[in-house]
């Protein structure tokens, strides 16, 4: 451990950033901290820390590989379809830790929380491994890879979790720390504050956790007034006695809120009024004639009743914007948003063909500041970006079935275009599939004679999915309908059928815009005719955040608009056109279209909606 540690302060130390450092170790319950501090003027002020881990885990009490992990999942829906079982302890551990990851109702849905605590599988809904398969296969940030990295993620750190952060008197059950551990990874900072612990995390403001520590129980979250021992939390009146024990909370609480004080700002009002207060008991305690309006104890019960309020805020502020989960898998490269949009249409012979439009905006392609030094040596006029697209299928149980990779050259010339034309790629499905699409973007240049392309540094990464894909019906009784096609007419000679699919999910507002779509089966009357209805339902919704939530909330707005339609053929393709610039507001609205078609000779219905992200007049 101390050459791990050694290793650290020399590199800092010659790095030259901090100038006169120290190292110093300091045991939070977990392993090691090594914390860094900068000695300026005699005084030392905390400037980094690195976090060290501890000893590994008995290999025999952790399920270390995906592949181990999806037999795990097998084997909760039956036994007997692995070849090795697994312990009650695993069962525990391993249902314990997914409570921390999936959403309340799906552990309640799943029966979840009953099997951890008895680690018996019987417990769990029918088909709960399948379940969880997908729900993992839809997380994994890298489909193009045969390894779910978002899981393997999760596995390390259900081990490091169980090691360090298990309930004292249940080694198969996670206390408080171990719970957060196991969603957000190691903290970015982590303090021991008057008996408990304090976690922060960078990747939000309100991601911070203060643990409680009992004797037996582990660490759970709690309030710093918990921090206090339980004798000194309540009592205290105008008698003598009870003033000299409001005076001794009131100083246990200063010192927490002036440690707490260093870690968040929030904190820091509260140790104030504490600090000014107690400052004055000492100058009366002196013989000085400090003025004081407020007896101890009932400043004492006043800011009890305020760091409880305080707390609950806090608390809510933090389940309203703090994520259940994040991964840190991919944090090294640049996110490029892909625009997708994944369209079934029903084939003449019945077969259903998914045709994804996608594409990406030419500046989304741009590096960050930090990886355009990286490879700046890489960089020449002739070079420009290598897109590489992988189409992978899924099976209904998230078996990879196939994959298709493609790659595009986008020069710099290109890239100053704007927006490019959509690509299109098709595939066809039975029954129930799910797809992703991947797109990873790298610096290319092109050298020598003859000029050939060389991919350099990679740069971002990008996904779009589309999950439990179902075939189209193809029953002739029975109406059915084509996914929304959404096209943009942008000039007056854009015929509706020749316009590219738009895949993009923002609409500017200054073209018309047109939802292409077909129908199949339509029943024929005696007349040899078919007659349907087609009616489009447009919901505009402004989300308004911050104050003007407050007082004037949401507004939505709804049009609904119906036509009637004869023809010939039981199969045909049909369009809606609507004028965005119609809608716009001062305000970015949410619009979700609706297009329902009914079969009046039969009574038959189907529909599809679309949604649209409506920028403001601005």
């Amino acid at each position: 451990m101390m050459r791990v540690v050694y290793a650290v302060v020399l590199v800092l130390l010659m790095s030259g950033r901090y100038g006169q450092s120290a190292i110093h170790e300091t045991s939070v319950r977990s392993g090691t901290v090594a914390l860094l501090v900068e000695t300026t003027g005699g005084e030392e002020r905390p400037v980094g820390e690195v976090w060290t881990g501890g000893p590994e885990i008995d290999p025999k009490e952790k399920i270390r590989t995906p592949g181990t992990y999806y037999a795990f999942l097998r084997f909760l829906d039956d036994s007997t379809s692995v070849d090795r079982t697994f312990s009650k302890s695993v069962v525990r551990r391993q249902l314990d830790a997914l409570q921390a990851v999936l959403s309340e109702a799906t552990v309640k849905q799943l029966k979840i929380q009953t099997a951890a605590e008895t680690g018996q599988p019987e417990a769990l809904v029918p088909g709960t491994g399948r379940t969880l398969k997908r729900w993992w296969g839809r997380r994994d940030p890298y489909p193009a890879t045969e390894a779910n990295e978002r899981l393997q993620e999760h596995l390390k750190r259900v081990a490091h979790a169980f090691r360090y952060y298990h309930r004292k008197d249940d080694d198969d059950r996670l206390d408080g720390r171990g719970r957060v551990y196991v969603r957000y990874g190691p903290p970015n900072r982590s303090r021991e504050v008057g008996g408990g612990e304090f976690w922060t995390y960078g990747f939000q403001t309100e991601a911070e956790f203060l643990f409680v520590c009992e004797r037996g129980d582990g660490c759970e979250l709690g309030q710093p007034i918990e921090l206090i021992p339980p004798r000194l939390r309540y009592g205290g009146g105008p008698t003598e006695r009870g003033m000299r024990k409001a005076l001794k909370s009131l100083s246990a609480l200063e010192s927490i809120y002036k440690q707490l004080s260093y870690q968040r700002a929030r904190y820091g009002i509260t140790f104030t009024d504490l600090s000014m207060y107690n400052e004055l008991v000492r100058q009366r305690l002196s013989g000085m004639n400090a003025p004081m309006s407020v007896r101890p104890h009932s400043f004492l019960h006043q800011k009890i009743g305020e760091i409880k309020q305080e707390e609950v805020a806090a608390r809510r502020r933090r389940e309203t914007v703090v994520p259940q989960t994040r991964s840190n898998v991919g944090r090294e490269f640049g996110n490029v948003p892909v625009a997708a949009r994944w369209v079934r249409s029903l084939g003449t012979d019945g077969t259903t063909e998914v045709a994804l439009y996608w594409s990406v905006l030419r500046s989304s392609l741009r590096p960050s500041q930090e990886q355009l030094e990286a490879v700046k040596e890489s960089i020449d006029a002739e070079g420009g970006y290598l897109l590489t697209s992988s189409l992978i299928r899924f099976a209904e149980s998230y078996e990879r079935e196939e994959m298709e990779r493609r790659h595009f050259f986008v020069s710099h010339a290109e890239e100053a275009q704007g927006v490019p034309k959509p690509r299109r790629e098709t595939f066809f499905i039975e029954d129930t599939s799910h797809a992703a699409l991947q797109v990873d973007v790298s610096w290319a240049s092109i050298r020598g004679e003859p000029k050939s392309l060389r991919p350099q540094a990679r740069l971002k990464v990008g996904t779009s999915r589309a999950d439990s894909l179902t075939a189209l019906r193809n029953d002739p009784s029975d109406l059915e309908m084509s996914d929304l096609e959404p096209v943009l007419l942008k000039t007056d000679t854009t015929s509706i059928e020749e316009a590219p699919v738009y895949p993009f999910r923002e609409l500017s507002g200054q073209s018309p815009l047109a939802l292409r779509f077909e129908l199949y089966h339509l029943a024929t009357g005696p007349d040899g005719r078919t007659r349907y209805t087609v009616t489009y339902e447009v919901r505009r919704t402004t989300d308004r955040k911050g104050f003007a939530q407050l007082f004037r909330g949401d507004d939505q707005e709804q049009t609904a608009v119906e036509s009637e339609f004869q023809g010939r053929n039981e199969r045909t393709e049909e369009y809606v056109v609507l004028s965005p610039s119609d809608w716009m507001t001062d305000e970015t609205q949410e619009v979700r279209i609706a297009v329902e078609v009914t079969d009046d000779r039969t009574g038959n219905r189907v529909s599809r909606t679309v949604e649209f992200e409506l920028s403001s007049k601005d």
